[in-house]
């Protein structure tokens, strides 16, 4: 290669290094860390220790869940979540309602969800 082309190709390959270098610096570093469930050190109670649950059944077809009316063991303000899973532990159905101050509450189901497809029912409380 002759020096006249040597010359001319440095500043590039100086320019591409220094470009490069700047873009590489200008990635911030990300650092994310991850706990297992369980893992931390603080408890976390509920006041809800025990639910009722009793199904409502369709007025045209009563082998179709129309919503489940439920009775906590104590007053409590904040959301509760009702869950249909089938017999696989996958989720059926769910939906939600808002509590202040009370023990008891109706979640219902649009549309109506077949008896024979629910296995389990979950009732979750998340405190304000």
């Amino acid at each position: 290669m002759r020096s006249s082309t040597r010359k001319k190709l440095l500043p590039l390959v100086f320019a591409l290094v220094v470009t490069v270098v700047g873009a590489a610096l200008a990635v911030p570093l990300i650092t994310v860390n991850v706990q297992q469930l369980g893992a931390g050190s603080s408890v976390i109670t509920s006041d809800v220790k025990a639910a009722n649950v009793t199904w409502i059944l369709s007025s045209t077809n009563p082998d179709y869940i129309a919503g489940v009316s439920f009775t906590l063991d104590t007053n409590v303000t904040g959301t509760i979540y009702i869950k249909l899973y089938d017999s696989t532990g996958a989720l059926v159905a769910y939906n939600t309602t808002t509590l202040t101050n009370s023990t008891s509450g109706t979640v219902t189901f649009d549309p109506n969800i077949p008896l024979t497809k629910v296995a389990e029912v979950y009732v979750i409380y998340q405190g304000p």
